[in-house]
């Protein structure tokens, strides 16, 4: 009995214990895109390297803060400077992720 007692504090303690919980899997941002890239995927270690991606940084309305958006289709660049609404999926864990961009709801 005293072993289980000891068992269980000691895994307790771990680390793994107290893991960071991930982000919601589906979140909307509106904000000014601020940031528009076209790169090959191989550059941030994703596979297939020699995919085209698409990603815009959307800074909040407020400017506190700014989330990366990825995208597999074409964006056009003239989104540059507009305000969006935007709809986007959490892909990863509580070690790291992406947001990849589902659906633009509006344009101003």
């Amino acid at each position: 009995m005293r072993v289980l007692a000891l068992a269980l504090f000691v895994l307790s303690l771990c680390p793994l214990a107290s893991a960071v919980p991930a982000p919601d899997l589906e979140k909307e941002f509106r904000g000014e895109v601020v940031r528009y890239s076209v790169f090959r995927a191989g550059l941030r270690e994703m596979y297939p390297k020699n995919m085209v991606l698409y990603e815009i940084v959307v800074s909040s309305e407020n400017g506190s803060s700014a989330v990366s958006l990825l995208s597999k289709r074409p964006l056009p660049s003239w989104l540059f400077g507009k305000t969006l609404w935007v709809k986007a999926v959490y892909v990863g864990d509580e070690h790291g992720g992406v947001y990849w961009l589902k659906r633009i709801l509006e344009v101003r």
